[in-house]
């Protein structure tokens, strides 16, 4: 299975300013860990090729029609049985706009951590949660020279946007309203899943054992 992660048009201003809040979320997702194990399996559901041969003996689509996240379903499917699981990290190769208004971009991110923060790895999770050494109310207040981390760190975010997505380097000035969307978000999502609240998307409900992903009902 080949994956590829999506080059974000971001066609509202406010996308634009976004670009810190996806640093933050692909700090734990190297392509370069992507398919060592199940537990880091994770795959992007707008580019999926399969060997066709492989793809019909695990079942396609099918075998994980029952889970939300099929994308990283499947990755985890493919890595269970055997198969090669590579995530592209060369110049993107298409270009989506995944939302069209600020509700629909909290709807769709607080869906993605809730199903993500289930199954996510510690080590996956460390690395999702480092950049917060750094990023404290303690460093940022007292600016100085002697904060050069917290700038390598911003420096390395403004790089990394750039093959990510439309993203201005402006909202690497504005990092602190990234980093605390993000952090709204994921305690959200998982005051929502220690509640069992039901999940909402698209128009449908889904109770809170659907949104959990067995990797052994899939082998």
């Amino acid at each position: 299975l080949l994956t590829a992660p999506m080059f974000h048009t971001n066609k509202l201003w406010w996308q634009k300013l976004t670009g810190p809040f996806y640093c933050l979320m692909q700090c734990g997702l190297s392509p370069y860990r992507a398919g060592k194990n199940t537990g880091d399996a994770y795959a992007f559901g707008t580019y999926l090729l399969f060997d066709n041969a492989f793809y019909k003996r695990i079942g396609g689509h099918a075998s994980i029609k029952n889970f939300l996240a099929e994308d990283a379903a499947l990755a985890k499917l493919v890595v269970g049985a055997g198969g090669t699981l590579k995530v592209y990290s060369g110049r993107h190769l298409y270009e989506v706009q995944m939302y069209d208004s600020f509700k629909k971009f909290v709807a769709g991110w607080t869906r993605i951590l809730r199903l993500g923060m289930q199954n996510v790895s510690l080590p996956s999770l460390a690395l999702s949660l480092s950049p917060f050494l750094i990023f404290n109310i303690h460093v940022i207040q007292y600016l100085g020279w002697h904060n050069w981390p917290l700038y390598i760190t911003l420096t390395l975010f403004a790089t990394a946007q750039r093959r990510m997505g439309n993203f201005s380097v402006v909202g690497i000035l504005f990092f602190p309203l990234s980093m605390m969307l993000f952090v709204v978000l994921a305690s959200y999502a998982m005051l929502s899943h220690w509640l069992s609240v039901p999940l909402q998307w698209r128009g449908r409900m889904y109770n809170a054992v659907s949104v959990d992903i067995n990797v052994k009902q899939l082998e």
